[in-house]
């Protein structure tokens, strides 16, 4: 039997509100596809045929989409982690369904392809998996000493490789992981009893989603990997140029500009006089009415976006209607999550449901909670909570 593969996706992701009210953060969808998703793709292209998730928090949205979702020759079972406690309770809560001694964990809410993996794959116990140093991205970190801690860090060529939350483990290290909240934390205790925690490094993508500006990164990385496939159909006016894909029953309509990376779903409506500059991604069944501008933005399924609206990096998340002349522009700005505050390039992020009505603006780096309703002619900034009203 083969190797078997424990996918954590139990967590909540609070700081990646509002787009984990409704959902976990592996549930969230990059070129109509959710995380969740692109880690099994990951997997299975590398051999995994038994894979072993952990889940929690809204177990149900993960249900529910694997269940519309074949992967042939795939054993698939779940575990339940009833209090989330994290990820070193998580794995020990899988002791009954691992069949063999040696295992492979993998995150469900971190963007990677299957060429990041492959070290990993025949590592022996206890192996973290690790980035070359060059790579920009946030993650967790070991000190000099070689103590692993938790924290981001933007690393420069000089500064220790960093964890990928991949790990290659042995059931024989349960009985140290018992009492700690994070692998973390049981890879600190382990040098105490004199065992070794190995590093390999990966060359391959990898990339976090902790916060909700990092759906833009995760996008424009899958993206550049994603196979251009166009379908639907396209006026002969239009201009495509670049990596693109279009999906079935998807149309755009005539002297439209589709320039770079972009993904558009089924069934979406591209109407006419609209450009989108890449990395983008549209999801299935959302509507852009004429003259519409939209640059390096994930918009999600089941959304309307009004005639002469200007949307730049920016995040809509699904079912969401916004009327004519929406503008989110975008610059660097400082955006407040939770206790702490962050510097960010963005335009506006908005959750699911939520109505906005014509000619309304938005400050860069505002966040919109669910299900907000926004009158005609406003002008908005901050983070405006779930359910609100802007009258």
């Amino acid at each position: 039997m083969g190797k078997q593969v424990v996918i954590l996706a139990a967590g909540a992701g609070n700081r990646a509100r509002p787009f984990t009210e409704n959902k976990p953060k592996c549930m969230f969808e990059v070129t109509n596809k959710p995380l969740l998703h692109c880690a099994i793709d990951a997997l299975v292209a590398n051999g995994i045929r038994d894979i072993i998730i952990v889940v929690g928090y809204k177990k149900e949205r993960i249900y529910d989409y694997l269940s519309t979702v074949s992967f042939k020759g795939l054993n698939i079972s779940f575990v339940e982690q009833k209090k989330l406690l994290g990820s070193s309770e998580a794995i020990l809560e899988c002791a009954d369904k691992l069949n063999n001694d040696d295992f492979i964990v993998v995150p469900a809410d971190k963007y990677y392809t299957a060429e990041t993996i492959v070290p990993i794959i025949n590592a022996p116990s206890p192996t973290m998996l690790t980035l070359n140093p060059l790579l920009p991205t946030y993650a967790t970190a070991k000190d000099a000493s070689g103590k692993i801690f938790i924290g981001r860090f933007n690393h420069a060529q000089d500064e220790d490789p960093i964890d990928t939350r991949i790990y290659s483990l042995n059931k024989s290290l349960f009985k140290y992981m018992d009492g700690y909240s994070c692998i973390n934390e049981a890879f600190n205790a382990l040098a105490s009893k004199g065992i070794k925690v190995s590093n390999i490094q990966t060359n391959g993508v990898w990339a976090d989603l902790l916060f909700p500006w990092d759906i833009i990164t995760i996008n424009e990385l899958n993206l550049k990997v994603m196979q251009p496939n166009v379908e639907g159909t396209i006026a002969h006016s239009a201009v495509l140029r670049g990596n693109i894909s279009i999906g079935d029953r998807a149309t755009v309509g005539s002297n439209c500009s589709l320039i770079g990376d972009i993904c558009i779903g089924k069934s979406c409506e591209i109407k006419d006089n609209v450009v989108i500059h890449g990395p983008t991604s549209i999801e299935s069944s959302t509507v852009i009415e004429p003259f519409t501008y939209i640059s390096n933005s994930v918009i999600g399924k089941n959304v309307r976006i009004g005639a002469g609206s200007v949307i730049k990096d920016s995040i809509i998340d699904d079912n969401t209607i916004i009327k004519a002349r929406f503008t989110a522009d975008s610059s660097n700005t400082t955006i407040k999550i939770g206790d702490n505050y962050f510097y960010q390039q963005i335009g506006t992020m908005i959750g699911s449901g939520c109505t906005i009505q014509s000619n309304v603006s938005v400050v860069p780096g505002t966040i919109i909670g669910n299900k907000t309703q926004v009158n005609d002619n406003k002008t908005l900034s901050g983070n405006i909570p779930d359910g609100s009203m802007v009258v």
